[in-house]
């Protein structure tokens, strides 16, 4: 495993906010577990702007629950529908062809 995979597994993977979580409450890192959520939020924003820079469709699908979750969070509701909307119409009404 290189460098920047070790990084990434350390400081911005769920496994490291699950072994942060089983730490007793008197070892709980605050800022670490914060700094792991900021990480994790970063990368996607940065997967998610090259995706569209490189014309990558397929990954921008796979981001469009990841939206989901993140406008229904922030109360942005129309955002939500429309996100819905889109996931309904690939996964139930479109045809194969059109995906």
């Amino acid at each position: 495993m290189g460098l920047a995979e070790n990084i990434v597994k350390k400081y911005a993977s769920t496994d490291a906010l699950i072994e942060q979580d089983s730490e007793p409450n008197n070892q709980k890192d605050a800022i670490l577990q914060q700094t792991i959520l900021f990480c994790q939020d970063v990368l996607h924003y940065i997967t998610l702007d090259q995706a569209i820079q490189n014309g990558d469709v397929g990954l921008m699908e796979d981001f469009l629950p990841y939206l989901l979750y993140r406008f229904l969070g922030s109360g942005s509701s129309n955002y939500a529908t429309d996100i819905l909307e889109i996931l309904q119409a690939f996964h139930q009404e479109w045809p194969s062809e059109v995906k």
